[in-house]
């Protein structure tokens, strides 16, 4: 076996699978904390709507990466739109991951 050698039916289970479920998953968890946060005994405090701001980029974030990665599986892109599909999702997902760490930055100061 060579060094450095990786299966495409390992990137495929990683890549498209394990990616769709664990964004699913943070989608849900997500929408939770933001409810939680938003509860009458939370709304007050400054913290509270930092958070709940973070958690709506993650959410955002995880909805493209989801997105992105179920593009081969489920969603069917004709091919004359398929760069603007790519260049949109690439855009949402880093969009929002360095929303989502600005805020965390801003969260620590």
């Amino acid at each position: 076996m060579e060094d450095g050698y990786v299966s495409s039916t390992f990137l495929l289970v990683t890549d498209k699978y394990a990616t769709s479920i664990i964004s699913a998953i943070g989608i849900i968890v997500n929408i939770i904390g933001c409810f939680q946060l938003m509860a009458k005994s939370e709304r007050e405090k400054m913290f509270s709507w930092m958070l709940s701001a973070t958690l709506l980029f993650d959410i955002f974030y995880l909805a493209f990466k989801l997105m992105y990665s179920l593009e081969e599986l489920c969603i069917s892109v004709p091919n004359e739109y398929l760069k603007i599909y790519h260049t949109m999702s690439n855009f949402g997902v880093r969009f929002f991951l360095t929303s989502t760490t600005l805020m965390m930055v801003a969260m620590g100061h």
